[in-house]
């Protein structure tokens, strides 16, 4: 997804979901690598998983819930911005963030907002996807 789309997708989104949680986790850093665990009995297919490689690392972790929890998406805000202001408001049912110089982004839910003004501060910042 061009990350356009991404900021696109996160303002009109009704809810957050786990693959919009990829699609940031990719665009910071995050890689995904798909692994066979096993061989399944029945088919004799391997059975994969997918892991995720943390950024900056080569450990594992669980990409956090951004898009569905306003902690995990006020630090993915707070990583993104380091030193500026971030900011969130709800006013006629709609959220507005701002991170840094991301210029305000609405969505329906203050995750997705937040989410929208990190990734827009991020490519600003010449960093990502």
């Amino acid at each position: 997804m061009a990350i356009v789309d991404l900021i696109r997708v996160l303002e009109s989104a009704d809810a957050g979901s786990r693959k919009l949680d990829a699609d940031i986790a990719l665009f910071i850093g995050w890689r995904r690598k798909v692994e066979s665990i096993k061989i399944n009995a029945k088919t004799g297919l391997p059975v994969k998983r997918t892991v995720w490689i943390v950024p900056s690392s080569d450990g594992t972790g669980k990409v956090p819930p951004f898009t569905t929890s306003l902690d995990a998406a006020y630090e993915l805000a707070k990583d993104v911005a380091r030193d500026t202001d971030i900011g969130l408001s709800f006013a006629d049912g709609t959220y507005t963030a701002v991170v840094g110089d991301s210029g305000y982004l609405h969505a329906g839910a203050p995750a997705l907002a937040l989410c929208a003004a990190a990734v827009a501060a991020k490519i600003l910042r010449g960093g990502g996807g």
